[in-house]
């Protein structure tokens, strides 16, 4: 197991209960510890003071961190230092998560591909059966011609 991230260190009794719960999910499912969902976002703000290097620039700098979990919207403003260290945590957990998503869509194509070929054996082997010669009980008597009789 990896160390836990610095970011993710809060102590409070809460932190304990999702930190626990977490490292269930981490031990049962056998993913990643240090993943986190969502897109760093930089804005740049105007403070509206005059004599501010912001008011000919483009503005000051605000990070956050945008999330969203079974449709519940989230944003955390963050400071540029833990932008820079969860840049590279948000990265790892969309590079698993693309695996991820590309190990699903292999399992679907196999699944498709098995279906396929166990159509493909049962039509064969229907064509065989109607051409294997039939018991004696189930042979049908020839024609009689009763023109040339």
């Amino acid at each position: 197991m990896t160390s836990q991230i610095e970011q993710f260190a809060a102590k409070l009794p809460e932190a304990s209960r999702l930190r626990a719960r977490k490292y269930a999910l981490v031990r049962k499912h056998s993913i990643p510890e240090n993943l986190i969902g969502g897109s760093l976002v930089v804005s740049r703000r105007r403070c509206g003071k005059s004599g501010c290097r912001c008011a000919g620039s483009e503005g000051h700098s605000q990070w956050s961190l945008t999330s969203s979990y079974r449709g519940d919207r989230r944003v955390e403003r963050i400071d540029a230092a833990t932008a820079v260290a969860l840049e590279e945590v948000v990265l790892a957990t969309r590079v698993y998560m693309d695996a991820l998503k590309e190990v699903m869509a292999i399992n679907m194509e196999l699944l498709a591909l098995t279906h396929r070929e166990k159509k493909r054996a049962r039509v064969r082997g229907n064509e065989k059966k109607s051409t294997r010669r039939r018991r004696n009980d189930q042979q049908t008597a020839p024609a009689i011609d009763l023109l040339n009789m």
